[in-house]
């Protein structure tokens, strides 16, 4: 199907152009190289991209095939605000109402 094509190009896309980007911007703009761990965090940034991807996927398969965009774009959307209010009551990301509102 056109999404899976479109999902696993982007995929390989993102890995190609995420180390230019940051190459650029260490090296260009900041002028100060972070330390590389790659031992350490090399498979589990691999595991979130792929989970990332199969999120990617499922949101784009959503909105492409049974629910249309008029529903299945804002749906993903709304999983925004899902996460956001997760991770303001669950976690206490922000505590100050202030700065939640």
């Amino acid at each position: 199907e056109l999404g899976i094509a479109y999902n696993i190009s982007f995929g390989f896309g993102v890995a190609a152009v995420t180390p230019i980007c940051s190459l650029v911007y260490f090296g260009l703009i900041k002028k100060k190289w972070p330390r590389f761990e790659l031992r350490s965090t090399f498979l589990p940034g691999q595991v979130s991209g792929l989970l990332w991807s199969i999120g990617n996927l499922a949101s784009n398969y959503a909105v492409w095939s049974p629910l249309g965009l008029t529903v299945g774009f804002p749906l993903t959307q709304f999983a925004l605000l899902v996460a956001a209010v997760w991770g303001i009551a669950w976690f206490k990301e922000i505590t100050a109402k202030r700065r939640i509102f």
